[in-house]
């Protein structure tokens, strides 16, 4: 889990590097980190989905799928559950929970492939001949209904994942507080700050 983490970290900081016109990476640190990306689970990137539609794959589709296959997954895993004949209602509750655990680590683990598909949808560049087209895919054109109903849709989608996401981690920490760090702890904390300040006035007046 952390390795997946911190090759996502790095691969992030390469492609950022490399979209404001920096320096490529030296071999072979380069295809290194190219060949491990596929951790970064931005699959419309790394699976050629223009070969099986007769329509050209764009940045409109990559948009929705990979913001409508988490919505996908959990439905379908849900009606699997529901559907499933356990033997009591605390077996099926106890699969429930386990499914939504780690629905919840694979969200965390997509949320940067999510969240730069969304972003990408609103940097255009304008090119010679004074057309503007959007930087991730330059068969789209930002002047075009195509254009304000995507970023219309990418609107509402950063406010569920770009944003929701880490609301929700929020919240579940902010709710799980006294767990991560009990009262007795930060009583502890307390009285060994006030034990060293007392011990360092002590020490003042001698």
């Amino acid at each position: 889990m952390l390795f997946v983490i911190a090759m996502q970290i790095i691969f992030i900081l390469k492609t950022n590097h490399t979209s404001v016109d920096g320096e490529e990476f030296a071999e072979p640190y380069d295809s290194f980190v190219e060949l491990a990306s596929v951790v970064d689970l931005d699959v419309p990137r790394l699976v050629p989905f223009g070969c099986f539609v007769e329509t050209s794959w764009d940045h409109v589709d990559s948009l929705v799928s990979i913001t409508l296959a988490p919505v996908f997954i959990f439905v379908f895993g849900s009606f699997v559950i529901f559907s499933w004949p356990y033997e009591t209602p605390h077996d099926q509750a106890k699969a429930l929970a386990r499914f939504r655990y780690y629905f919840a680590r694979f969200m965390l683990l997509a949320y940067p492939a999510i969240s730069r598909t969304i972003c990408q949808c609103f940097r255009c560049d304008e090119y010679v001949g004074g057309d503007v087209l959007l930087k991730a895919d330059l068969s789209i054109a930002c002047e075009t209904d195509q254009y304000v109903g995507m970023v219309v849709y990418a609107v509402l989608c950063s406010l569920i994942y770009s944003a929701g996401i880490p609301a929700v981690v929020w919240l579940k920490l902010w709710r799980w507080r006294h767990e991560l760090n009990p009262l007795k702890y930060e009583d502890e904390a307390r009285a060994i700050k006030v034990r060293v300040r007392v011990r360092l006035w002590a020490g003042r007046q001698v």
